[in-house]
């Protein structure tokens, strides 16, 4: 189940992996989905272990096009979203799907 998660994560290509996205995850990502009521248990415990991924998984930015603000472990204190509550990035006026890219300009955050 973790190798799948990390799957998930990192972007391996194959046909599991394009279903999820496409079914369970459509305009989401991993950190923010949900278990629906309906969904069947390997989904409900996959969900279940992110919490011990997490902590395991980092994130290099790069150009940060790919590099979710709130989501990703690119921070010593792990995910910003796990840190700061809802309301903070509600706040922050910044959108949940905020790329690092989209606030940064040039060497320096916005």
């Amino acid at each position: 189940m973790i190798r799948n998660i990390w799957i998930l994560i990192y972007g391996t290509n194959n046909l599991w992996s394009s279903w999820i996205k496409a079914y369970h995850l459509r305009d989401s990502n991993l950190c923010e989905a949900n278990a629906p009521y309906t969904c069947s248990w390997n989904w409900r415990k996959l969900l279940h272990l992110r919490p011990l991924v997490h902590p395991l998984s980092q994130h290099f930015i790069g150009n940060g096009s790919s590099t979710f603000l709130w989501f990703d472990n690119r921070h010593l204190d792990g995910p910003l979203l796990l840190k700061w509550s809802t309301r903070d990035v509600y706040d922050s006026d910044l959108p949940i799907h905020t790329s690092v890219s989209s606030v940064i300009h040039g060497d320096s955050w916005s």
